[in-house]
């Protein structure tokens, strides 16, 4: 399998900072079972709790740091691939911030 990787950014007038990332697998291809590339899907969960900002993978931690930058602020998800055949969606994003 491939790997893929999970970051979490910070964008500050147009630059953006990798503040933690770590490689993270793709998911292996089964067409016995019907697992593709293109029909997996992932729960991800950005969450921030107070300056502590965490990115979970099917409700499992996978990222965490701690950015004391903003007090306020957007959010955002952002998706892509590096290989031009493999495509990428989000459906239903939510951001919650406590």
């Amino acid at each position: 399998s491939s790997v893929g990787t999970l970051r979490i950014v910070r964008l500050l007038n147009g630059n953006i900072r990798t503040l933690k990332s770590i490689d993270f697998p793709n998911p292996v291809p089964d067409e016995a079972r019907g697992i593709t590339l293109e029909n997996t899907f992932f729960r991800v969960e950005g969450e921030a709790n107070g300056p502590t900002l965490t990115l979970k993978i099917n409700g499992v931690p996978q990222l965490s740091v701690t950015d004391t930058t903003f007090n306020s602020g957007g959010v955002g998800i952002h998706l892509g691939s590096n290989d031009t055949t493999a495509s990428h969606r989000a459906d239903n994003f939510t951001a919650i911030v406590q």
